[in-house]
């Protein structure tokens, strides 16, 4: 069955608070503040470094994204590896109640990203390792282990959200295909109806753990984004200076964290679009003249009591994920751009 990626998932991320091990709270405790002695290592070490020295600008959006890394391996730790482990169980437990049609390549999909991933993050670390040597370790190595725990997440986010966005496509699926064979009963559409109110259990479920995730997810790539931008724009002689296989890596490092996060809107975008295409069929039962065997009253009553259950995403719960985000990201950098550029004229 395709839930069987929720193991791979779990045992990979196990480290980072997807456990349902009873043991995992002192695990995540002692982890923690490990992670916090290496945070102390790092800004000891840049004490002394030119990092002091940037511009306002560059300062800022550094402090917010080492905040940002920060609270989120709070929230994997702590949060999500502490309190919300029921949420977890709740989670596995109503993605099995669902049936699927069919197979799909999650193993596949995840190991192919995740190893990309891994090979990419490798690559930075030898080409910043050749410019640093040792003094790597105490620089940066931290910073790598946080955003490792941010693409999991969202990698994991997507892989779930694409085994949620299958399951909304198989209930519409069902009820095109027994109308069509005119086999519609009160028995199917009940079936159905209990589907989509677990599957909507499961959205809130997903909300709760991978939510906040998301949201730092977006803020990271989003100030990175724009690190480079004031670069670019102020101090286009920093990047020349960078070897061309330094500019490649870090670039292809955000541009994967982009991707996954655009494949997450999509993805929740679409299970929006395919809960609104089953409501959409369920009154288009209701209007016509199909010889069904199931009465047009309990369409209506069906169609009032999915219409409770409609999917909803939200990234920490401070803005519904859906395709109007990433016009509203891409106008976010525009407009620190626009700044940007007229602090540089004057």
């Amino acid at each position: 069955m395709d839930h069987n990626i929720l193991k791979s998932i779990f045992l990979i991320g196990s480290p980072f608070g997807l456990c349902q091990n009873k043991f995992y709270k002192l695990f995540a405790i002692g982890f923690f503040l490990l992670y916090n002695v290496g945070i102390i290592v790092k800004f000891h070490a840049r004490q002394n470094s030119s990092y002091w020295t940037l511009s306002s600008m560059q300062f800022v959006l550094r402090l917010l994204l080492n905040c940002d890394l920060y609270f989120h391996n709070f929230y994997v730790f702590i949060i999500v590896g502490i309190t919300k482990r029921n949420q977890l169980t709740r989670l596995v437990t109503n993605i099995k109640k669902i049936k699927l049609g069919g197979l799909s390549q999650y193993h596949c999909v995840f190991f192919g990203w995740y190893i990309t991933m891994v090979a990419v993050l490798s690559l930075n670390f030898y080409i910043w390792w050749t410019c640093f040597k040792f003094d790597f370790i105490r620089f940066y190595l931290i910073e790598y282990f946080e955003m490792y725990t941010q693409f999991f997440f969202i990698l994991s986010a997507c892989i779930i959200l694409r085994m949620l966005l299958f399951r909304y496509k198989y209930q519409k699926q069902l009820i095109l295909e027994e109308s069509v064979m005119k086999q519609i009963t009160s028995l199917n559409m009940h079936d159905i109806e209990i589907n989509l109110v677990i599957l909507k259990r499961t959205d809130s479920t997903f909300n709760e753990i991978f939510g906040w995730t998301i949201l730092y997810n977006i803020f990271f790539a989003a100030i990175k984004t724009l690190i480079y931008l004031d670069i670019a724009v102020k101090n286009y002689s920093t990047l020349v200076t960078h070897s061309t296989s330094q500019f490649v890596s870090q670039i292809t490092l955000l541009l994967l964290f982009w991707i996954c996060i655009i494949v997450v809107i999509r993805f929740c975008d679409s299970i929006i679009e395919e809960f609104e295409g089953l409501i959409s069929l369920a009154y288009r039962f209701e209007n016509c003249d199909l010889d069904l065997i199931i009465d047009k009253n309990e369409i209506c009553e069906f169609i009032k009591n999915v219409s409770q259950n409609r999917p909803k995403f939200t990234a920490g719960r401070y803005f519904v994920i859906e395709m109007t985000l990433i016009f509203n990201i891409l106008d976010s950098m525009t407009t620190f751009l626009l700044i940007v550029l007229q602090f540089k004229e004057n």
